[in-house]
């Protein structure tokens, strides 16, 4: 049975290799793909730039699975408009072994509350 822990994460995380080596496994699931489509994005050096700006400048839903303890889902955002509380998710995704399981409608999303 798979075992796995959601949790939000605000900015900073430590987690920043993690989200650059999932970025690159989750890279051509996406038409066009991630790389195509996020600036500068092309080799792993520009996928843990992106990864580290995410890590510092978003807040983070994250599945962990605990049998293996690798980032297997993730859903990031920016709620930078606390007045009309509007957000903007520039990535969700998850790892295709996980898809079809529900991880990726049980990734926490309340952004209000995550300040």
């Amino acid at each position: 049975m798979l075992e796995i822990d959601y949790l939000i994460e605000s900015r900073p995380s430590k987690r920043t290799d993690e989200i650059a080596d999932f970025l690159m496994k989750v890279n051509n699931d996406f038409v066009p793909k991630l790389s195509g489509r996020i600036k500068n994005l092309s080799d792993s050096n520009d996928f843990k730039s992106y990864a580290n700006k995410l890590s510092n400048k978003s807040t983070r839903a994250i599945a962990i699975d605990k049998t293996s303890n690798t980032l297997i889902g993730l859903l990031a955002f920016y709620s930078n408009d606390m007045k009309s509380l509007k957000s903007y998710i520039p990535i969700m995704a998850v790892l295709e072994k996980y898809r079809g399981k529900g991880v990726g409608n049980q990734l926490p999303l309340n952004p209000q509350d995550s300040y």
